[in-house]
């Protein structure tokens, strides 16, 4: 198992406690609002409202809750899902262990930023009856810096002076030539790929003949929101945006 919150966090064996009303059925791990939460196993997700599952490929499930639902500054309960889940994450979907999911977050009836978690055995009884203390998986489970990423096509390095950006579309702007992007992964032209955890967007200048290599901006736009697609492009000088040479879709 990979420690499902990077970086700083605070927990303890909270596992079976009396909380009043009902008995704790998890552990939670504390870390400011907005840390980054990896797959803790290989396996297909679910997703609903602040929560994810995911069914493993051993067996096991993993439950997690209380992922973000505020906008930056706010506890408003009123954030878009690009603040809560990674972009390109959707049910169904099968991960791998470390990969990004998602943000620690204060919603649903958390009093404070944490990830409530939970271990189930493998069995089909009752769900009840196949609930575990994570905590010793925790405590062996292996930590890691950043997310793992995985990119298709791995092998098609961006040419020199290129950039590749893997990301879902957010907002198209034909008549503008802009094509902006929620980034999931950047990849340079000596084939090194990063993860990109945070919530970052890129705007690119598309031409009239790249924006073609997507079915024109017709294509971009009727684009899944949770589909990534890569774009090369360069750094547009003396600006934050970039020029895109290329579009893939796959």
């Amino acid at each position: 198992m990979i420690f499902p919150v990077l970086g700083v966090s605070r927990w303890n064996d909270g596992y079976g406690e009396n909380r009043g009303r009902f008995l704790h059925t998890g552990i939670d791990i504390r870390a400011p609002k907005m840390t980054p939460i990896v797959a803790p196993i290989s396996g297909t997700i679910g997703m609903k409202r602040e929560s994810f599952w995911i069914y493993g490929d051993n067996g096991w499930v993993v439950l997690g809750t209380h992922l973000n639902d505020d906008n930056v500054g706010r506890h408003d309960h009123r954030a878009t899902r690009d603040l809560m889940f990674a972009p390109d994450l959707s049910p169904g979907q099968h991960v791998q262990a470390g990969r990004f999911l998602g943000y620690v977050g204060e919603s649903g009836d958390a009093t404070a930023p944490h990830l409530h978690f939970e271990l189930y055995a493998p069995g089909s009884g009752p769900t009840r009856s196949r609930i575990r203390d994570p905590y010793p998986s925790l405590k062996a489970a292996k930590v890691i810096g950043e997310p793992l990423v995985w990119v298709p096509n791995p092998g098609e390095h961006p040419r020199k002076g290129e950039i590749r950006f893997q990301g879902c579309v957010r907002r198209t702007e034909p008549g503008k030539g802009l094509l902006t992007l929620l980034l999931v992964a950047e990849q340079n032209d000596a084939g090194v790929v990063r993860p990109v955890s945070k919530v970052r967007y890129a705007r690119f200048n598309l031409a009239p003949s790249v924006a073609q290599q997507a079915g024109g901006w017709e294509g971009l736009e009727v684009v899944s929101e949770t589909k990534a697609i890569a774009v090369y492009a360069r750094r547009k000088a003396g600006s934050t945006d970039f020029v895109a040479r290329r579009i893939s879709m796959d």
